[in-house]
């Protein structure tokens, strides 16, 4: 071992994410917790019954405005590609409850 080594080449490269994009996530939910008055110790968007079915069709119809032209969201004024990172998120948390046997089964 030399002076300087550091054995890292098999942890999570933090430095790799975009974080311009990720704040893009962060003023969605930020939009979305003023809409529904959410306490932030008691977040609304985890508890949406049939999450993971909801949460999809949310992100593909941001998707698909966004392909079809339309940049921004009226409502929020944000990008729909936010909306879709954001309930893209939602989504894999959902699949991931289901996956371990803790949420909804139903697409």
């Amino acid at each position: 071992m030399a002076k300087g080594d550091k054995f890292d080449e098999e942890k999570t490269r933090w430095d790799c994410i975009p974080w311009s994009e990720i704040e893009g996530i962060a003023k969605v939910m930020t939009y979305g917790a003023k809409k529904y008055n959410e306490d932030p110790d008691d977040p609304n968007w985890i508890k949406v019954k049939k999450g993971k079915h909801r949460y999809f069709a949310a992100m593909m119809r941001h998707f698909m405005l966004d392909l079809n032209g339309e940049v921004i969201d009226p409502d929020s004024g944000l990008s729909h590609l936010d909306h879709f990172k954001f309930n893209a998120l939602a989504y894999a948390r959902f699949k991931r409850l289901e996956n371990e046997g803790n949420g909804d089964s139903k697409v």
